[in-house]
């Protein structure tokens, strides 16, 4: 929370001296989405929202960008049709196409609408990159296979222990955790919680 909040003083600080530096607004909007997820403060939340209308309003040459941050920003406020909106412009126009793809298979689930889902997923195949792993995994555990959901979950464990990345650690343990106890595998889901509980021992859902 400290060092969120410190970021946010930064960023602050900086457009307050160049109102034109859309270079701030990325930085600045990360850190309140920072900030919401530590304290549950929705109005982090609207304060991030602002800053990404502003970007894409802004910017010349980095619209995508924070048209993904605002999509992930009404995802995190459950606006999904909102999100859907501001990724279908995105993607119709220059976009970082991988990208959008991925967070476009977030939505469409979401909504239900598993037929465009599915097509966003195969069109973003890679099974060495986890944001395509972790999600594969959703599929298949929304299409009843919760063997193979385990089995993209772990992979996308491998990759997160290989980074040292403990924000990817920590999603893949609890959710791997999950999906052992929904297969009965109790003792092994233990173990997963503990593994988060390590990185971060006040992790309530662990």
């Amino acid at each position: 929370y400290q060092v969120a909040l410190e970021q946010k003083d930064f960023w602050s600080h900086r457009l307050s001296e160049d109102t034109t530096g859309v270079g701030n607004l990325g930085p600045l909007a990360g850190a309140y989405g920072t900030l919401f997820g530590t304290t549950g403060n929705v109005q982090y939340l609207y304060d991030a929202e602002s800053l990404y209308k502003k970007g894409i309003e802004n910017s010349a040459n980095n619209k995508d960008a924070f048209a993904r941050g605002l999509s992930h920003n009404y995802i995190s406020q459950h606006r999904f049709q909102e999100a859907k909106q501001v990724l279908e412009e995105s993607y119709a126009g220059v976009s970082n196409k991988k990208a959008t793809e991925l967070m476009l298979f977030d939505v469409y689930m979401e909504l239900g609408e598993y037929d465009k889902a599915y097509e966003m997923l195969e069109k973003s195949k890679n099974l060495s990159d986890y944001n395509y792993l972790i999600r594969v995994a959703k599929w298949s555990d929304y299409k009843g296979d919760l063997d193979a959901a385990i089995t993209f979950i772990e992979k996308a464990r491998d990759i997160a222990n290989s980074r040292k990345s403990k924000p990817l650690q920590l999603w893949t343990y609890t959710n791997l955790g999950d999906y052992y106890g929904h297969a009965g595998r109790i003792q092994d889901a233990y173990g997963e919680y503990l593994k988060a509980l390590k990185i971060q021992p006040d992790n309530a859902y662990a």
